[in-house]
């Protein structure tokens, strides 16, 4: 499931989304639910869970505020928050196999 979705996401960056009005916002708008689809389908724990959908929380208040006002610079800040974003989302889906692992 995770990787059909980063496709469509990444996939959604082409020219192809114009014709089926899909925009770049409304894809970023989908990450979230589906990050946070792992802890619903129980394969992960809080210690993914929380500080994943805190993360979403602030992804989603810096989408939204691009989407209302457009700019460079707004848009420069939302993409190096995707790439911390990203990155944390798998940092905390390490800490939490870690935590759950049965040594």
């Amino acid at each position: 499931m995770w990787l059909c979705f980063c496709a469509v996401f990444f996939f959604g960056l082409l020219d192809y989304r114009k014709l089926l009005g899909i925009r770049t916002l409304d894809l970023l708008m989908l990450i979230v639910p589906v990050t946070l689809s792992l802890w619903l389908l129980g394969a992960c724990g809080l210690a993914y869970a929380v500080p994943t959908a805190l993360l979403g929380i602030a992804f989603l208040v810096l989408a939204e505020r691009l989407r209302r006002r457009p700019s460079v610079p707004r848009a420069v800040a939302l993409f190096r928050f995707s790439i911390a974003y990203l990155f944390a989302v798998f940092l905390f889906l390490t800490v939490d196999a870690l935590t759950r692992a049965k040594w």
